[in-house]
């Protein structure tokens, strides 16, 4: 049952039948074994949380090495740290952006404060779908880390909801469709800590 939980990294040896395109899966086997994730409810929330995602972005039939090493280190990652994990989400919604071709721009500054979900970057001015005070500096900020200073990052709880809601608007507008998310109140409960 352990390799059949959510975002578990597993080798397949599908069985290929000569009448059928349908392939059936013969063995699977844990390729990186987790160490924490299935102990920490924290953590399985939050893979629950992106494994919907990822669910609805990932449409692709053919095979892609670079996003799958990012989402493969990226797990690998998540189940290794030890830090606190309220912010891993948003920064791995924002890597993810980079693999479907809709990174966000940048360009936040005092004149810039306003985030346009629609262009993806900051503006001088309020519009529809913009974002502005603590949450485009915080997602300034998200855009210029990466995993190795996750620890360093420290997001109170109501700005970090609002970053959530801008990216997963983000995501809406730019994925055809984008849907509601299921787990989003659960991990809006769970984690409710400050960083």
């Amino acid at each position: 049952m352990a390799v059949l939980q959510p975002m578990t990294l597993v080798s397949l040896v599908p069985v290929a039948s000569p009448k059928s395109e349908l392939k059936h899966v013969r063995e699977i086997h844990p390729v990186a074994p987790y160490s924490s994730i299935p102990f920490d409810v924290t953590k399985s929330s939050v893979l629950i949380f992106l494994n919907e995602i990822l669910n609805q972005v990932l449409k692709e039939e053919s095979a892609d090495e670079t996003l799958f090493t990012f989402l493969f280190h990226s797990l690998e990652f998540f189940d290794q740290y030890d830090g606190p994990v309220a912010n891993f989400h948003l920064l791995f919604l924002l890597q993810l952006t980079k693999y479907l071709g809709i990174y966000p721009r940048n360009n936040y500054s005092a004149t810039h404060q306003w985030f346009d979900v629609g262009q993806g970057e900051f503006t001088r001015s309020k519009a529809d779908y913009t974002y502005a005070d603590e949450t485009g500096k915080h997602l300034s900020i998200l855009l210029k880390s990466d995993f190795e200073v996750l620890g360093a990052l420290r997001i109170p709880h109501a700005v970090r909801t609002s970053v959530n809601a801008l990216l997963l608007s983000y995501y809406k507008y730019h994925i055809p469709g984008f849907r509601d998310l299921k787990s989003l109140e659960v991990i809006q409960m769970i984690l409710t800590e400050d960083d």
